[in-house]
């Protein structure tokens, strides 16, 4: 009388075969969908000539702005279209550029001074920061130690809070 599990001689292994297979295939997808990597992005509150310096470059090479804050790769991929348009303009955002292209760097420092008065109002869109503060200041670094990973970092601060 034979075992009840007993199987036949092929069939013994081919789970271990089907899952083997399985895991081959799915490493050899991943290395074929390689990604490019993290890329900084340009910050929301743009001076205005350097908004219209990038809107024209993505304009020229036909690729719409859809979505905020705006990649610094996908300018830095818009620019060889852009480039054979405007060469002036691809200078001044390759100039731009490269400050987010480093491994550390400062992308944004900001302090403003202002004369207050004696009510106090939370002001819109300022994180809770009263109309009666008398200095407002904020900085954002980042650090890119490889392709895939990038730290960022900011600070808020103003008369009565620093975030």
């Amino acid at each position: 009388m034979t075992p009840i599990n007993t199987l036949p001689a092929g069939a013994k292994y081919s789970h271990v075969v089907s899952r083997f297979t399985a895991v081959v295939v799915s490493v050899l997808a991943s290395c074929a969908v390689h990604g490019r990597g993290v890329s900084p992005y340009l910050p929301l509150h743009l001076s205005p000539e350097y908004a219209r310096l990038v809107e024209r470059v993505m304009v020229l090479a036909d690729q719409p702005i859809i979505t905020r804050p705006i990649a610094a790769a996908a300018v830095l991929d818009a620019l060889p279209a852009a480039c054979e348009l405007d060469a002036a303009l691809c200078v001044q955002v390759r100039r731009y550029l490269s400050g987010y292209m480093k491994t550390v760097g400062i992308s944004h420092a900001s302090l403003a001074v202002a004369a207050t008065s004696s009510e106090r109002t939370a002001l819109p869109n300022r994180h809770g920061m009263p109309s009666d503060s008398g200095y407002e200041a904020s900085i954002m670094a980042y650090w890119q130690p490889s392709d895939y990973v990038l730290i960022s970092v900011g600070g808020l601060a103003y008369e009565d809070q620093a975030v």
